[in-house]
């Protein structure tokens, strides 16, 4: 029986990781180059957030999954741990903009052709 290779495991779930920050930034460069409205920065601002998070996360990820050590002068562990609980906080608060938006009639009516 064939057992799996941990360490190309360890690679693929890094490569999907990092494809998913990319993914977030693209997303943060469409909401800029296709909406219209004011909402877009805030799509993009929750974008860039998540992406940078992410980023983090991923890079930390990266260190421990390779037995890497992390000292505690290591500036991405010191970056997240002094920043993780305000972006936290602030993405939610663009999720509670967004939310109240579309609750509050922001989105465009769609109208049906005949």
């Amino acid at each position: 029986m064939n057992r799996p290779d941990p360490a190309r495991w360890r690679a693929a779930a890094l490569a999907a990781l990092w494809m998913q920050v990319a993914a977030l930034l693209g997303t943060a460069a469409f909401a800029l180059w296709r909406s219209a409205d004011v909402s877009r920065y805030f799509n993009a601002a929750e974008a860039l957030l998540a992406a940078l998070v992410m980023a983090w996360w991923t890079t930390l990820l990266g260190r421990v999954l390779t037995a890497r050590p992390t000292p505690a002068t290591d500036g991405v562990s010191r970056a997240l741990t002094l920043t993780f609980p305000w972006l936290t906080s602030l993405r939610g608060a663009l999720w509670g903009l967004t939310l109240f938006g579309i609750l509050g009639g922001a989105t465009p009516r769609r109208t049906r052709s005949p």
